[in-house]
């Protein structure tokens, strides 16, 4: 089962990360208010697995280094995604996503902590991009899954 621990959004681009208990998500921006929410984006929202992220954070020693840093929009337990996730919905409360692709760790990473960006990049651990195919809200503890989409 996935469970929603966090949810972020940036009032604009390399703004800090505002922390949230519950958001608004529409289908054709994604977060409502998060500096991202552009009509029809395929890069509406960005969640980060928090397996991965420990990963991450193990693999250049600072294991206590918040989540926000990665700069995603929904942390969450029980997933750490892959290259076989890339297509698929993933359901969070009656938000459902669609996986269009590997989060691609930037330069934005090192300039935060130095290793991190080399560290988020196998295996899919800096997250993945997400389009909205249904809005609703969203709350830290919703749970959800994966949906094989047709």
């Amino acid at each position: 089962m996935i469970e929603l621990v966090g949810i972020a959004t940036r009032m604009r681009p390399k703004a800090p990360m505002q922390k949230h208990h519950h958001v608004t998500v529409q289908t054709d921006f994604g977060i409502v208010g998060d500096a991202r929410a552009k009509v029809n984006s395929k890069r509406q929202i960005t969640v980060l697995s928090a397996e991965s992220w420990s990963e991450a954070c193990a693999a250049i020693g600072k294991p206590t280094l918040d989540w926000t840093t990665r700069r995603a929009n929904l942390f969450i337990t029980g997933k750490k995604f892959g290259p076989e996730d890339k297509g698929k919905g993933l359901r969070i409360g009656a938000v459902t996503l669609l996986i269009v692709g590997e989060c691609d760790p930037c330069n934005r990473m090192e300039e935060q902590v130095p290793g991190l960006e080399a560290a988020l990049t196998p295996h899919w651990r800096g997250g993945v991009i997400c389009k909205v195919l249904r809005g609703d809200d969203l709350t830290i503890g919703d749970t959800g899954c994966i949906l094989e989409l047709s």
